[in-house]
């Protein structure tokens, strides 16, 4: 490149690698790699408000799917609720530390960096302010891992399964937090949805321009 920076707009196919030179396109358009035939950047119209929506969704949602009873569970006279903090805690004193350790890691903690770093890069593009840009670049790509990595679905299978093996030993009653719980699955799975990375990388790189 003698020196030179390389373009802006200038990005590799994450599926066969080829370095692309995007184009501007219209909103309503996906942008897909010439060589493998995959969507490179989805057809995202206001992506930034969405994301943004979604991740406080989750965040009012995180607090009251963690701490309020999932189910609850009557025999024999006798009734029981727990929520998913004090799954998590119960596991520790029966001295299984590393299955509680994995329970808070995957479905609390990592859920919730993921929702506060979306909110961290779409307030950044829709206030137009410009944040330390090592700082940001690392955020959003610790999303990446962050996605991978979030078991909130996994976590709601289990919560499934579990319901119906016990249904025929005792009575179920969902709760309030199964609900909110619920709703930030959805909020999980609406982040991969609306979320474009090669837009929100092209946003991020040109409000970091020097004016």
């Amino acid at each position: 490149m003698n020196g030179d920076r390389l373009p802006a707009d200038l990005c590799a196919c994450q599926f066969c690698d080829l370095l692309l030179l995007l184009p501007e396109r219209p909103s309503s358009h996906a942008l897909v790699c010439p060589r493998c035939r995959q969507v490179v950047s989805k057809a995202a119209e206001q992506a930034a408000e969405k994301v943004l929506a979604v991740a406080l969704a989750g965040l009012i949602l995180f607090i009251p799917a963690c701490f309020l009873p999932l189910m609850m569970l009557e025999a024999g006279g006798y009734r029981s609720a727990t929520s998913l903090f004090e799954s998590g805690l119960a596991l520790f004193e029966d001295g299984q530390m590393l299955l509680s350790v994995l329970l808070l890691l995957f479905c609390l903690v990592l859920p919730l960096l993921r929702f506060l770093l979306c909110t961290l890069c779409a307030s950044s593009i829709l206030l137009h302010s410009r944040p330390d840009s090592n700082v940001l670049r690392t955020a959003f790509r610790q999303l990446h891992w962050l996605t991978e990595w979030d078991m909130t679905a996994v976590f709601m299978l289990g919560i499934l399964v579990a319901g119906f093996k016990l249904a025929d030993m005792a009575v179920l009653v969902p709760g309030a937090g199964l609900l909110c719980f619920s709703g930030l699955l959805l909020c999980s799975i609406l982040l991969t949805i609306v979320s474009d990375d090669v837009m929100f990388w092209r946003l991020l790189g040109r409000q970091q321009v020097p004016s």
